[in-house]
């Protein structure tokens, strides 16, 4: 899962916006890893 340095900001970031959203973020992130593959 750690590609590209996925650095402490980034996590910080996604941590921050997943709590905001209520997770809708999450879902996000789940949906755009799908279709990259």
């Amino acid at each position: 899962m750690a590609r590209k340095r996925y650095g402490l900001l980034n996590f910080a970031f996604d941590a921050i916006l997943t709590l905001l959203t209520g997770g809708l973020w999450l879902i996000w992130i789940f949906v755009r890893e799908m279709r990259s593959r």
